[in-house]
């Protein structure tokens, strides 16, 4: 239908998005982000969610390339843009982590769980005997009841 493409839907108002793809990828790695906090302590989903997340936020910059080419400056100014992008220590890491988890291999579920009391950030009392893997398809609350089990066994 004219008038109801990616441009016209993500523009806001009569004027259409002059970067449509560039924009939805941004509000879908947004949305990964979100399902990430959602499935925080469920390791399968939330593995799946990181690729996807990983996989948007690169697709971006990509997508501003293909879209901007042919404007006059892009060039240069992207040029600049992305050796700023190179030298940020944090999105080096992500990226990193997305060639593994993309070009390599899969991400691995693994966690490691202590349990104890803290003060100002800092361990001071723990059940140390359960800092251990645990195994990749639990969540949170499934080894949370089982420490409350296993406590429960031993002061009986």
């Amino acid at each position: 239908m004219p008038g109801h493409d990616l441009a016209s839907a993500l523009g806001g108002s009569d004027e259409p998005c002059p970067i449509p793809s560039a924009h939805d990828k941004v509000h879908e790695a947004h949305y990964f982000i979100h399902q990430l906090i959602d499935n925080y302590h469920d390791p399968h989903p939330f593995r799946f969610h990181l690729s996807a997340f990983l996989s948007a936020s690169r697709s971006i910059t990509w997508m501003l390339q293909k879209e901007l080419a042919y404007r006059n400056g892009f060039a240069s100014w992207y040029e600049s843009q992305r050796t700023r992008i190179e030298d940020d220590a944090d999105l080096r890491f992500l990226n990193k982590l997305r060639v593994g988890v993309i070009h390599q291999g899969s991400l691995v579920p693994a966690s490691t769980a202590w349990v104890g009391l803290c003060k100002y950030g800092e361990p001071r009392l723990g059940y140390g005997g359960f800092q251990s893997p645990l195994g990749s398809a639990r969540n949170s609350a499934s080894v949370g009841n089982g420490l409350w089990k296993r406590g429960q066994t031993r002061n009986s």
